[in-house]
């Protein structure tokens, strides 16, 4: 009630009577937008190793009339792994336990579609592959400076 359905056209039509009993009409039509349809999100490998398997997240088959579509990856519903982009994957490491993964899809309007998948690698962080190579640079620097025991702590 009083809501446009997605993806539907309508109709209206506008006419007006004058005094003397002319008439006249205009018509216009107004097509919604809808969000992205007809994709999913998989992840492979569906379990591994917590921070040693890489894992690609990718969200394939998403169709939309306005294109271009962007694509943004979460885990656990608010950590985002990736930036918005027009890329369909993205490539990550995750620490052990269960986790909510999900892309947002949005057309260039801002339509959105949402696509959730859980898998179990309980409640932990996910690292994407910069922030893992930022650690390790740390981590090497610090061992270089002769301060081993700093990168344990």
């Amino acid at each position: 009630p009083n809501v446009m359905e997605a993806g539907r056209t309508y109709t209206f039509t506008f006419s007006v009577t004058d005094s003397f009993g002319a008439s006249n009409f205009a018509r216009v039509e107004v097509f919604t937008n809808r969000p992205p349809f007809g994709g999913g999100l998989s992840v492979t490998p569906d379990t591994g190793d917590a921070l040693t398997q890489l894992f690609r997240v990718s969200a394939a088959g998403w169709t939309d009339d306005e294109l271009p579509l962007n694509y943004r990856f979460f885990d656990n519903g608010i950590r985002p792994l990736s930036q918005k982009t027009t890329k369909t994957f993205v490539d990550i490491y995750l620490t052990a336990g269960a986790h909510s993964l999900s892309g947002t899809i949005s057309d260039i309007f801002g339509a959105q579609a949402f696509s959730p998948k859980v898998i179990t690698t309980a409640n932990a962080i996910a690292l994407d592959v910069n922030t893992t190579a930022a650690i390790e640079d740390d981590i090497v620097r610090t061992v270089s400076d002769g301060r081993a025991d700093e990168s344990l702590s």
